[in-house]
Order: structure tokens, then C-alpha cells, then sequence
């Protein structure tokens, strides 16, 4: 049982670890996204670069479809690793009625890693469209 114990301990804490370090990546993913879009419309409006609105608009909606195919795969990455940590959970009893650590959860931890993969990164999807279509349209101002 001991080694049992020992076991889960690690592979909850590889996964916790692997589990956090996709979070922060999406979060990084985001910022540079962010910073990415902004220094290329400051170019393509400042008349640098003589590039139709046609390609504009197709550059700015393609860059937008790569980032979130980005983020959404790092997010699943991430849930599948919250479904190993929820399993885990599950084996050491801590959902269980009365267990050590039963009282410490709501029940809403008990789901940890089922949620839709669009979910957890709604937030950032919603920044992204603000962020292109503020610049697509100050490409028409």
C-alpha cells in the first residue's frame, strides 16, 4: 500500500506539474498573440507595406484560426492531464463520503477535467476576436 501511496504522489504531482505548465502556456500563447497582432496592423496601417484590405482581413482571420487551433490544443493536453488528476483523486478517496479530505472539495472538483475543451479557454477566444476585429476594422478608418 505504501508504494502504492508513493506512486500516485508522483504521477500526481508529474501531472499537476505537466497540468499547470500547459495553463501558462495558453496564457502565453495569448499575450503574444495580443502583442503579435498589434505590432503587425500598426505596420500594415501605418502605409509601410502596401497590401490590399482584401489580404488584410485574409491575413488577419487566418492568423486568428491558427492561434486558436493553438490554444485549443493546449488546452485539451491540459484537461486530459486534470482527468488523470481527477482519477488519482478518485483512487485516494477523496471524494468518498466521510474520507480525509472529503469536506475540503466542493462538489464541483469532482468534474475536474470533463469540462468542454472550449470552456476553459472561452476567455481567451473572446479576446482574440475583439483583438482582430478592432483591427480589421481600423483597417476601413
Amino acid at each position: 500500500m505504501e508504494t502504492n501511496f508513493e506512486l500516485m504522489k508522483m504521477l500526481f504531482e508529474k501531472h499537476s506539474r505537466e497540468f499547470s505548465d500547459r495553463r501558462a502556456k495558453i496564457h502565453a500563447t495569448t499575450e503574444k498573440y495580443i502583442a503579435l497582432i498589434i505590432v503587425l496592423f500598426t505596420t500594415i496601417n501605418s502605409r509601410l507595406i502596401d497590401i490590399t484590405a482584401n489580404v488584410k482581413i485574409l491575413f488577419a482571420i487566418t492568423t486568428s484560426i491558427m492561434m486558436t487551433v493553438v490554444i485549443y490544443r493546449d488546452n485539451k493536453a491540459s484537461l486530459a492531464n486534470a482527468k488523470i488528476i481527477n482519477k488519482i483523486n478518485n483512487e485516494l478517496g477523496l471524494w468518498r463520503e466521510g474520507g480525509l479530505l472529503s469536506s475540503l472539495y466542493d462538489d464541483k472538483w469532482k468534474n475536474f477535467g470533463y469540462e468542454s475543451c472550449l470552456k476553459g479557454i472561452l476567455h481567451h477566444l473572446i479576446v482574440l476576436v475583439v483583438i482582430t476585429s478592432t483591427l480589421i476594422i481600423s483597417l476601413f478608418i
